[in-house]
């Protein structure tokens, strides 16, 4: 999944959900993403073989840098091909270098569902409080991950075309 920056004027003080396709139901199998309440990214999967908490079934995947207001970014997140162990990898800024990486055991009987961006599809009792408010100026989505060759080329292309630097803050 590569999600495209956004400018950072949001009102959430909760979970600010940024995109997501989990099953409503079950054990909630499916990627998203989102941010931390200190405004650093995260991406997640969860395979459905345990409940939806983070565990090793459904990792959190956090990185470390804070986002400013009013500032936009280039989120990527990649997760990697396979039917095993696969990788997760967040990107911010920068397409060479992931930010945090962490694995995932993948469920092949795994059903996800519906894409949402912007704000969980199941949000009545909450609305709002993980929802994202802001811009989304692009969000691209691949039916398999880039190489390191695509995603680098990508995100110096979409840098170049929001006048995006390297440094996250």
């Amino acid at each position: 999944m590569h999600f495209k920056g956004w400018k950072t004027i949001w009102r959430a003080k909760r979970c600010k959900f940024l995109f997501g396709n989990l099953k409503n139901g079950g054990n909630y199998e499916g990627i998203w993403a989102g941010l931390n309440d200190n405004n650093s990214i995260w991406m997640g999967s969860r395979n459905g073989i345990t409940f939806g908490r983070w565990d090793n079934n459904n990792p959190k995947v956090t990185a470390n840098a804070v986002l400013e207001f009013d500032k936009y970014y280039l989120l990527m997140g990649r997760m990697g091909k396979g039917t095993d162990t696969v990788t997760l990898s967040l990107y911010l800024n920068n397409g060479a270098l992931p930010v945090v990486s962490h694995p995932f055991p993948v469920n092949k009987l795994a059903n996800p569902s519906k894409l949402s961006i912007g704000q969980e599809r199941d949000a009545i009792e909450h609305p709002g409080t993980e929802s994202f408010i802001g811009e989304i100026s692009r969000f691209l989505l691949y039916d398999r991950p880039l190489s390191n060759q695509e995603l680098n080329r990508m995100a110096k292309g979409l840098k170049k075309m929001y006048g995006i630097i390297d440094s996250p803050n």
